[in-house]
């Protein structure tokens, strides 16, 4: 987490990190990294742009918008390159499950020909953070409904099983403005009514949550994946960078 800093040493003397993140304007996303990162990590951000329409349930739409954002990943990953970053990491689940089991190689072979840096697809962080955490029964909190479309067959392929899935309530309809509590209360209601239920996932990078995960590991008795705190967490294996995160769940006690 963010710590007394040194005038003698640049911010990023342990590591950088480069964040490919949907759309511009990010709001949650660094700050919660921050909260997480070992002390000397530093975070540059850009962005492949992806245009969502205002209708979301317009799953035509949806994809098209996703596409488009896709087809400037290249580009920014380029951008994120030339800051001599030791990582990308890519936020969004939508544009990737959109695409099916397999796409996220596709991804990591593009971007691999544009920088040296390696690329750690959103999607694979999380699947590989719940099979780190031996949960193949989970059940998955989402900001809204439509975000999750495709999200059980995508990690059925992994060997994984949702056994149920909700949305976190907002009256505003605006998760990224909303108190952590909101997911908290949430995603307890949602593991307690969901038997047989080994540990919870909560997806939305951009809503903020990661304050909240040991405080919900405790009240459920099970583990919990964000999808920002699975990126640093395999972000952090990936530029191997050995430093100790805690107070942000039981994952980063993975190593």
């Amino acid at each position: 987490m963010i710590a007394s800093t040194s005038i003698d040493r640049p911010h990023g003397w342990r590591g950088r990190f480069g964040l490919l993140q949907p759309a511009p304007a990010p709001e949650n996303i660094p700050y919660e990294f921050y909260l997480m990162a070992p002390e000397g990590v530093i975070l540059a951000v850009t962005s492949f742009d992806v245009r969502v329409p205002d209708d979301r349930s317009s799953v035509a739409a949806l994809k098209e918008a996703y596409e488009g954002g896709l087809s400037r990943l290249d580009a920014a990953a380029a951008t994120l390159g030339k800051r001599n970053v030791d990582v990308i990491i890519q936020v969004g689940l939508p544009p990737v499950l959109t695409q099916g089991w397999g796409f996220e190689r596709q991804l990591v072979e593009r971007v691999a020909r544009v920088t040296t840096a390696p690329l750690v697809v959103g999607a694979t962080a999380c699947v590989d953070a719940l099979k780190a955490l031996g949960l193949s029964n989970i059940a998955v909190l989402n900001p809204w409904d439509t975000y999750s479309a495709g999200l059980p067959e995508y990690v059925a392929n992994a060997g994984i099983k949702v056994l149920g899935m909700g949305p976190v309530p907002t009256a505003a309809g605006d998760v990224e403005s909303q108190a952590p509590s909101i997911a908290l209360e949430a995603g307890e209601a949602l593991f307690k009514a969901t038997p047989g239920a080994q540990g919870l996932w909560i997806t939305g990078a951009f809503m903020p949550c990661v304050t909240i995960i040991d405080e919900l590991e405790r009240r459920i008795g099970a583990p919990v994946v964000t999808n920002l705190q699975a990126l640093l967490w395999a972000g952090l294996r990936a530029a191997k960078i050995d430093a100790p995160v805690t107070g942000f769940g039981r994952l980063f006690d993975v190593r």
